[in-house]
């Protein structure tokens, strides 16, 4: 976790406390699909974007939540719409699998305020990170340095080649 939180400080600007910030699991595909289970509960809403990585849909269903699909053009407003009363999480994949965009903060930090206007999570899955070969992509932990309401995912499984260890963790509140 330590040397996590220091990485993620050295190269993203991301300050995270190892011991209170920090999860290491098996997988990122875990933490997502705990993270689901620990923030909405049967019949919330779960806001995904298109293209988005195909188990997300079904993690969702299998914690009983509503999956609120929005499609890949929408931006600012026509994002917001989707929002309802119920809507509980949204999960991003940022840099996104398989289009390769990349979400800029000023962006993520829009969805962000309207989480928190809805007593929402905002789960970013960033596995791609050290995949962007310029200074584009910005973790959506610079939003907050308390992690209220965000829970940043990322992989060493696919950041560092290391595909068959299945080493993923999160940075949360």
């Amino acid at each position: 976790r330590q040397k996590l939180a220091t990485y993620y400080s050295t190269r993203f600007g991301v300050t995270a406390d190892p011991d209170q910030n920090m999860l290491v699991s098996a997988g990122s595909k875990i933490i997502v699909y705990m993270s689901i289970l620990a923030t909405i509960d049967p019949g919330d809403e779960v806001i995904i974007q298109e293209p988005y990585w195909l188990s997300y849909p079904e993690q969702i269903r299998l914690c009983r939540g509503v999956v609120k699909v929005v499609p890949y053009w929408a931006k600012g407003p026509e994002f917001e719409r989707y929002f309802t009363p119920r809507t509980k999480l949204v999960i991003l994949n940022n840099p996104n699998n398989p289009a390769g965009s990349i979400y800029p903060l000023e962006y993520l930090g829009t969805i962000y305020r309207r989480c928190l206007d809805n007593d929402a999570h905002l789960l970013v899955d960033e596995a791609y990170s050290d995949f962007c070969l310029n200074e584009e992509f910005k973790s959506v932990g610079l939003l907050d340095p308390t992690f209220r309401n965000i829970v940043v995912v990322n992989s060493l499984s696919k950041c560092m080649g290391m595909s068959g260890w299945r080493i993923g963790f999160m940075i949360a509140h």
